[in-house]
């Protein structure tokens, strides 16, 4: 970004796109996806994972950081950057296929411990911001010379 405007209209367009995609995608397409992941998990493990210690709720589904992702990218956008579409929709399935591992990991872990279970929960959300700077990063279409 070259001035400060461009930053502090970044910043602006990020938090709301954010918050609008928070607002509606918790509700309505955060319960779907939450479902969906559930399904999957229940498909690959079955009984083996205790659900019982884990409440499952729409900010599980991977709408949080899908909507991080896409804040970012699209205020990039409206702060006149180019993008590659193939790349932002290859991330949204990245993200979303992390949000899954990173769900059956966390799960997993609370059969050694309900404690390794809380501390890996928030460490994969710190992983997790990493990967959408990076995927944004990727996103980002070089400009020729």
């Amino acid at each position: 970004m070259k001035t400060r405007f461009e930053k502090i209209k970044f910043i602006i367009w990020f938090t709301i796109i954010y918050t609008v995609f928070l607002a509606f995608g918790l509700s309505l397409l955060g319960k779907f996806l939450l479902k969906i992941d559930e399904e999957v998990i229940k498909f690959l493990f079955g009984n083996i994972i205790n659900y019982n210690s884990f409440i499952f709720v729409s900010e599980c589904s991977g709408i949080v950081s899908i909507s991080a992702y896409l804040a970012i990218v699209l205020g990039l956008i409206i702060t006149k950057y180019k993008m590659s579409w193939k790349w932002i929709i290859g991330s949204i399935v990245i993200l979303w296929a992390w949000n899954i591992i990173r769900i059956l990991i966390v799960v997993i872990s609370e059969k050694a411990s309900f404690a390794l279970a809380q501390i890996l929960h928030i460490v994969f959300w710190f992983i997790t911001g990493i990967i959408i700077v990076l995927l944004a990063i990727k996103s980002l279409k070089k400009s020729k010379k």
